[in-house]
């Protein structure tokens, strides 16, 4: 019983590593396409740990800067933004 509760939990301790390495390339891939799309190479990644504060701080950056922007939600409650603020190429 003891072996097959371990292997259970080793299980699901390799779900959870391969989520967080798919999750990180996809992260990476994204960051790519973001990079790309801005000719001026200006990104700005902001990781916000109360999300109640997500909405406020979009719409700050959106008055102030002319900015593309992507919201990456995490499953612990940590919003990442990543924004392509200035000229946005084609």
């Amino acid at each position: 019983m003891h072996s097959a509760f371990s292997l259970v939990l080793s299980f699901q301790s390799a779900v959870v590593k391969m989520l967080t390495i798919i999750r990180t390339l996809l992260e990476h891939m994204v960051l790519r396409s973001m990079f790309s799309m801005c000719s001026n190479k200006v990104l700005i990644i902001v990781d916000i740990f109360n999300c109640t504060l997500v909405g406020k701080a979009l719409n700050q950056i959106h008055n102030t800067t002319f900015c593309k922007k992507l919201v990456l939600w995490h499953s612990n409650g940590v919003a990442r933004i990543i924004l392509c603020c200035g000229d946005v190429g084609n």
